[in-house]
């Protein structure tokens, strides 16, 4: 097989008998040439939203196997995927209800667990977290433990010791 000169004007674009046209590029946004048509995810395993990340979680998950399988890992993959997009969406609601927080930088480590090995949440806590969240705001009983957890945005903490 030859290679293809898609300059070449008197081919008008098209290859030349013996060779193969290539199809054009498709580009693809960060995070979806991994997940694929059907399993789209909108996020780079190693995006950082609220100062964490997928890899990061997927790592804490695989550290109580000294030499995890193949199984092993695409399962902390998954869970950590899941985890990942449930921080995130608690983390946008937060953000909504208690803009002074830094939930962008570093709103994820209030949703840290020092009580279990991984430091993790597990998933259903962070189900009814976002749940709660969700339909009763700032009203949840989630949202001033949350809100005590996150340190204030930098911008707001110069201007009130400035004040």
């Amino acid at each position: 097989m030859g290679s293809i000169n898609y300059m070449n004007d008197s081919a008008g674009g098209q290859p030349q008998p013996g060779q193969q046209a290539m199809p054009p590029a498709n580009p693809v946004a960060s995070g979806e040439a991994e997940a694929g048509p059907a399993h789209f995810f909108p996020y780079d395993q190693e995006e950082m939203i609220g100062g964490d990340s997928v890899l990061s979680i997927q790592t804490g998950l695989l550290s109580k196997y000294d030499f995890p399988s193949a199984e092993q890992i695409e399962s902390a993959r998954m869970e950590a995927r899941q985890r990942f997009r449930m921080k995130v969406d608690i983390i946008r609601v937060m953000t909504h209800f208690h803009p002074e927080g830094d939930w962008g930088g570093r709103g994820a480590r209030a949703l840290d667990s020092a009580r279990t090995k991984t430091g993790e949440l597990p998933f259903g806590a962070l189900c009814e977290m976002r749940d709660s969240l969700c339909t009763q705001g700032s009203q949840s009983p989630f949202f001033e433990d949350l809100r005590c957890k996150v340190f204030f945005r930098k911008e707001n903490s110069d201007a009130e010791s400035q004040a």
